[in-house]
């Protein structure tokens, strides 16, 4: 038995074909009387009736003789199982007879060649709808879906109920749905309306996660180069409106799940404008001497891009010339130390000037000592005290004697003045400093 639907040959007790799943008619699912037993019958019924016939008109011709009818012969009664007996005229009705039992074996003959050719036609016409079936799945796993949608349908033009062709048709329908809505996510794009463009893409990309099949794995990879490009363009666009580090970096972190040409190239592009804009901040800290903030936005851009040359080389000169600084740092602040140790000595030892000293007899007839010293330290000084010796004609010290200059507090570069007088016996002569003594404040 042959399915009426592909024409594939399947078990006469099969309720569906094999083949193409169609169901199989009712009234086809019995098979047919055997034709061979019935033409044996009908040949045995003529048979039959033609020995009847010869004994019925061996007993009429008989009659007429008994009746004494002329030129009427007696035949010999034609034995009833013998058909070679037969007398001519009904051995041509019984051959004519004979040919009855054949007429079913013809008919059953043309049933056959029928059914052969029938066969073969839907042989043919399955042969058809299968190859129009994988011309529309290759098609289709191409992405031309219009293309597998036309293959499709001439297919099951020919083979209406083909389950396989019924289920590729609803798959393919599925997917051109999905790509229409592929193809309004790149709309968007092109329009640069990035933000709805990249959320329905996602969607998209997350329903077409939840079938299963070659064609969907095809047009999955599309959504998902598709995803990537729109990312890219959306960061490309943004790289230029950015103006700190800070606002770079969040572009990295967009790019960091996309492995593409584009992708990289864009990842390339965000770190040299991080690489730029912080080698301007550092040089410009480190002409400020501000070495630390200087050494610290470029090992903040070398995170992103630890083998920059521009950057190794600008932070080997910021480690160059911050050594150099402190190096002179602490050279000079060991000058500074030497140089305040020797001011402080100086301040000590040197800080005070005597300016003029004058010792004779005054109007009263007594022996005057008058005198003025300065502050020649680099501070402010106070209670300058001056020491001194009377000396005789011959130059020996008479007795000594201190006295203290007035103001109390001289500023750097301020006078001061003393005076003294004593009874005069004849023994005074001059008078000489021999030290003086402050306080620096």
């Amino acid at each position: 038995m042959f399915c009426t639907q592909c024409g594939g040959t399947i078990a006469a007790s099969s309720r569906f074909c094999n083949h193409c799943g169609a169901k199989v008619p009712e009234e086809s699912a019995s098979p047919a009387a055997p034709a061979a037993p019935a033409a044996e019958a009908e040949w045995q019924a003529g048979m039959q009736e033609t020995a009847a016939a010869a004994a019925v008109e061996y007993r009429r011709e008989h009659d007429l003789v008994e009746a004494g009818a002329v030129g009427v012969h007696r035949l010999p009664a034609p034995p009833l199982t013998n058909p070679e007996a037969i007398l001519p005229a009904q051995q041509a009705k019984k051959r004519a007879r004979s040919w009855t039992y054949l007429l079913p074996i013809s008919s059953l003959l043309i049933v056959a060649i029928a059914g052969a050719g029938d066969y073969l036609y839907q042989q043919q016409q399955s042969q058809r709808a299968n190859e129009l079936l994988h011309a529309g799945e290759a098609l289709a796993l191409k992405g031309k879906y219009a293309e597998a949608k036309t293959k499709f349908e001439q297919a099951l033009a020919l083979r209406p109920e083909h389950a396989v062709l019924l289920n590729d048709s609803a798959l393919l329908a599925d997917v051109m749905k999905l790509d229409a809505s592929l193809q309004a996510a790149d709309t968007e794009a092109q329009k640069k309306q990035y933000e709805p463009a990249i959320r329905d893409i996602r969607d998209l990309r997350a329903t077409i996660a939840a079938r299963d099949g070659a064609v969907y794995k095809k047009l999955g990879s599309q959504a998902a180069a598709k995803e990537e490009a729109f990312v890219v363009g959306q960061v490309k666009d943004g790289i230029a409106a950015q103006k700190t580090v800070n606002e770079l970096l969040p572009l990295l972190d967009t790019l960091k799940p996309y492995s593409g040409s584009d992708a990289k190239n864009a990842l390339k592009d965000v770190k040299q404008k991080i690489v730029d804009i912080s080698y301007e901040q550092s040089s410009s800290a480190l002409q400020s001497r501000n070495f630390e903030k200087a050494l610290s936005i470029v090992e903040g851009a070398l995170k992103q891009d630890e083998q920059n040359g521009k950057l190794l080389g600008l932070k080997k000169t910021i480690e160059a010339k911050r050594q150099a600084f402190e190096d002179a740092e602490r050279q000079r602040i060991q000058q500074a130390i030497e140089a305040s140790t020797r001011e402080d000595m100086n301040n000590r030892t040197n800080g005070v000037q005597l300016v003029s000293i004058h010792a004779g007899l005054d109007a009263y007839g007594y022996f005057a000592i008058q005198g003025e010293v300065k502050n020649a330290a680099t501070r402010p000084i106070s209670s300058v005290t001056v020491y001194y010796d009377l000396k005789d004609a011959n130059g020996s010290v008479l007795y000594s004697d201190t006295v203290y200059a007035t103001p109390y507090y001289l500023a750097v570069g301020d006078k001061a003045s003393f005076s003294n007088s004593y009874y005069y016996d004849g023994s005074m002569y001059s008078v000489t400093v021999t030290r003086m003594e402050w306080q620096l404040i």
